[in-house]
């Protein structure tokens, strides 16, 4: 279920970065508003996906299918040899969570302890940084970090001694820059950000998305310095390219004038090139194909069965068992109204009983003791449809439910004469966890029609699919 769930956000995450990156030429200079959005979806989507589906036109009905009843065959609970004990020891997604929760734990833990010892150190590095005042503004002067803004609560700006030395005109603009990241919050902004990679270190998406962020705030403080001081953006540019070779290191956590190589390109380009802009009608379009892939990604379900098998191919599998003259149905559930479809049945095949099923059941303390053959001449057939599917409704798992994955368990059931349910065991799991504990508390719901043994009612072992899905 988790590792599912996991892989899902991923792909959400995904569709969320590409739709961003289809609307960031529609904002210029509100870049860093709109990745701080997808980064904000990436975590907060696979979350609300239920209510986005339901806007969207997703149906969250549940899809109740009741299989047919099977009879436990004599010679298939003894040992399977080597090849069953390999099926049966081969790892199932539930037997991953364990793993998975550890590595994905450990792995926060260890960024959370990188974030922490970042800004430790640079509140141990403060300390050292001497203030000034400098053309009007007060900054602290390191040796040689910065430009940057550092701190969150009471952001500062640090300058490097070398700035000190450039000419009056180059030395405002830089303080130009870092007072703009000061009074737009952009250290707070980052801070915030840098929570959603760290709570999902596993998602690349939440990483791409607080890649861009980072940019998106050094390009839009380029913005508005330009538009505010009128400057030439080719003069910016080269002031840009200068401070960023003299920077010979980075401030933990901060924002700042100068960034990496690949960063600093694509903020000339965006500085030097033509307006990459679109009209009304663009971003109309845009937005249009970003609301397709959201509704596409949110509508997505993945349907697991324990064959393996896909959904087709499983509706096909109910039809009437060879000793049931009952045939299957399969019931929708909607919610305001229910319906049955009968699925005809196939002419039943006749089997020979063996001699030794001619002499009769065993008694009903051995046959209670655990599941194995007990011979009927008509199957059980349940009784009390209605309340299953409300049991089944209920009982689903809502994080399974809401992500549309379901899945096939096969139990056991120990049906005594009366038609009651004495006993539920598990016969073929659904590789979830939490889907097999469902189907057992399902199971204690299911009431039958007695079993007959020619006119006689007898207690009878049988297997029975227990299918959770959505449509």
């Amino acid at each position: 279920m988790l590792v599912l769930w996991m892989g899902y956000t991923v792909l959400l995450g995904a569709v969320v970065v590409g739709a961003a990156a289809l609307l960031e030429r529609g904002v210029p200079s509100r870049r860093r508003w709109l990745w701080a959005g997808a980064q904000l979806m990436v975590v907060a989507l696979p979350l609300v996906r239920p209510v986005l589906r339901r806007l969207g036109g997703g149906s969250g009905s549940l899809d109740v299918v009741f299989g047919p009843v099977a009879p436990v065959v004599r010679g298939a609970l003894p040992d399977l040899g080597a090849l069953g004990a390999a099926v049966a020891a081969s790892p199932t997604l539930a037997d991953l969570r364990g793993p998975v929760v550890g590595i994905w734990i450990g792995a926060s833990l260890v960024l959370l302890v990188l974030v922490l010892g970042g800004m430790l150190r640079t509140r141990r590095l403060r300390r050292t940084w001497r203030a000034h005042v400098i053309d009007g503004s007060e900054v602290l002067v390191s040796d040689d970090l910065g430009p940057a803004v550092v701190g969150v609560r009471r952001p500062a700006i640090v300058l490097p001694t070398w700035v000190l030395e450039l000419a009056p005109a180059e030395r405002s603009l830089i303080l130009a820059h870092e007072d703009e990241h000061r009074r737009s919050g952009d250290p707070a902004l980052l801070a915030a950000a840098l929570a959603v990679p760290v709570l999902m270190p596993w998602n690349p998406a939440a990483w791409l998305a607080f890649a861009r962020l980072r940019e998106a705030v050094e390009t839009d403080c380029d913005q508005r310095v330009l538009a505010h001081r009128g400057r030439e953006p080719l003069h910016y540019a080269r002031l840009l390219f200068d401070v960023s070779t003299r920077s010979t290191a980075a401030v933990p956590l901060g924002a700042g004038f100068g960034e990496r190589a690949s960063t600093l390109e694509r903020r000339m380009r965006a500085m030097l090139g033509a307006k990459l802009t679109f009209g009304w009608r663009g971003l109309a379009a845009r937005l249009a194909v970003v609301a397709v892939l959201l509704t596409a990604a949110c509508s997505l379900e993945v349907n697991i069965y324990a064959d393996g098998s896909k959904k087709d191919e499983a509706d096909a599998t109910l039809t009437t068992d060879a000793r049931s003259p009952e045939p299957a149905f399969r019931t929708d559930a909607t919610a305001g109204a229910k319906k049955e479809v009968m699925i005809p049945p196939k002419p039943p095949v006749i089997a020979r009983p063996k001699p030794e099923e001619e002499r009769g059941a065993p008694p009903k303390e051995e046959i209670s003791a655990g599941p194995m053959f007990t011979p009927f001449t008509v199957a059980p057939s349940i009784t009390n449809r209605e309340e299953v599917i409300r049991a089944m409704e209920k009982e689903y798992p809502p994080l399974l439910r809401d992500a549309g994955i379901g899945g096939t368990v096969k139990v056991y059931f120990f049906i005594d004469e009366t038609g009651r349910v004495q006993d539920v065991r598990i016969d073929q799991s659904s590789g979830h966890q939490a889907l097999d504990e469902a189907a057992l508390k399902v199971a204690n719901v299911y009431r039958f029609s007695p079993a007959l043994n020619r006119d006689q009612k007898v207690p009878v072992w049988v297997s029975f699919p227990i299918t959770f899905q959505v449509r």
